[in-house]
């Protein structure tokens, strides 16, 4: 099991936002917003994939990535004070 913290990168992707809008979010970029342990990596293939847009096809149905894998998360925590900094592609190591 591997514990991570989540980061939103300071990209925006204005097209993704949107189908989001219902969940009442704030988007807030280049934060840590939580963290979670991660206890899977799943392979989407084509029938998860289709499973995936009958749970909720307002996020999953217009989805504009290529998805290979998910990740699995249990024992999520969102901070209520994000934690901005500068992050890095790809997985990496948050040192307090």
């Amino acid at each position: 099991m591997v514990y991570i913290k989540g980061i939103r990168g300071l990209n925006l992707e204005k097209d993704m936002l949107s189908r989001f809008s219902i969940y009442n979010l704030d988007y807030i970029n280049g934060a840590i917003i939580g963290e979670a342990y991660l206890t899977d990596c799943i392979l989407v293939d084509q029938e998860f994939n289709e499973e995936l847009k009958k749970i909720n096809p307002i996020v999953y149905a217009k989805s504009n990535h290529t998805a290979t894998y998910a990740w699995k998360l249990e024992k999520i925590k969102k901070y209520k004070h994000p934690i901005y900094m500068k992050g890095k592609l790809g997985l990496w190591n948050y040192e307090e």
